[in-house]
């Protein structure tokens, strides 16, 4: 009789263990997923702030592109292709992504890269995007050609690190005074 309760005991102990562990379980689903804002699931968890910060900007820039009559188009100098896919705009060139070689070798007449940096200026003035995003300092002919032809927006960036975004000099002021609908979250 003494084993049998000994026996009772233990089957008693393990199933209240396993229902403790059962209930801290959904407590960490409940506190981390449920009741958190999916933003914050990305940014906690994901190490995806800067998605989140492009998704808005990507957005933004979508409403935004209802100033131009025909579809804008928009060129990226960094690794934030995400804003294509957000803002529904296309790419001037078809150089959109930057690799560490173009992004090292950009000022130089290294022979992989020269060749592309040509065909990037050569899209830029055939076909000059209302907007272009540097998430890298530009290159020398970048540069003129921005300072040519954009201004750069408040919309992102500040002062000190410098305006990611430019926009072409006949919407600027359009672009900047700009107040999209408020959109549901």
């Amino acid at each position: 009789m003494m084993a049998g309760g000994v026996r009772a005991v233990g089957w008693a102990a393990w199933v209240l263990l396993l229902c403790l562990a059962l209930v801290w379980t959904v407590r960490i689903q409940v506190r981390d997923y449920l009741m958190t804002p999916p933003e914050m699931l990305t940014v906690q968890f994901k190490g995806g702030g800067q998605w989140v910060v492009l998704r808005d900007l990507g957005r933004d820039l979508a409403a935004r592109s209802a100033l131009w009559t025909d579809a804008p188009q928009l060129y990226i100098w960094g690794w934030q292709s995400p804003l294509f896919f957000y803002s529904g705009l296309d790419a001037t060139s078809r150089h959109f992504f930057v690799d560490n070689l173009l992004k090292a070798y950009a000022n130089s007449n290294h022979p992989l890269i020269r060749p592309r940096i040509d065909r990037i200026m050569r899209d830029l003035h055939a076909h000059p995007p209302a907007l272009i995003f540097v998430g890298y300092p530009p290159f020398p002919e970048l540069q003129t050609f921005l300072r040519e032809r954009y201004l750069p927006s408040h919309l992102v960036g500040n002062e000190a690190q410098g305006y990611p975004l430019w926009v072409e000099r006949a919407k600027y002021r359009e672009f900047e005074t700009y107040h999209s609908p408020a959109r549901p979250r």
